[in-house]
């Protein structure tokens, strides 16, 4: 399985891609949870729409409501994980904080962390990745 590489650049005259299949995973998983609702013409449901609690304080509720429909978001959306947990956490100052545990088939749990601006969050968003 190849895909493109993001964030994207040029290498050699092309767009760079990757097989690597833990960043192709972490890619769909951010691509999911950063498109809103209704953004996709051909895909009105499809995406979390994190935008839309990143400017709200995050409690509790909050943090439930973003975790059950994000999981039912990308276990239907990504395919071959299986979602553990999401958290969600408000940062000091603007930055949230979005945690995705996930599973593979063969594989033990993986960690998939990215920290976004308030305001800013875009598939192209910087991913910290970790087993």
């Amino acid at each position: 399985m190849t895909s493109l590489r993001v964030p994207f650049n040029i290498t050699g005259g092309s767009v760079a891609d990757t097989v690597d299949v833990v960043k192709i995973i972490e890619q769909k998983i951010v691509n999911t949870l950063v498109t809103g609702k209704y953004e996709r013409v051909m895909l009105p449901e499809f995406g979390a729409g994190v935008q839309q609690v990143l400017f709200d304080d995050i409690d509790e509720l909050v943090e439930v409501d973003f975790k059950t429909d994000a999981s039912s978001e990308l276990t239907e959306r990504v395919s071959g994980i299986t979602i553990v947990n999401i958290l969600l956490r408000q940062s000091e100052g603007s930055t949230a904080t979005i945690t995705v545990y996930y599973r593979t088939p063969l594989s033990e749990v993986r960690v998939a962390v990215f920290k976004v601006p308030v305001g800013i969050l875009t598939e192209e968003s910087a991913i910290y990745a970790s087993v």
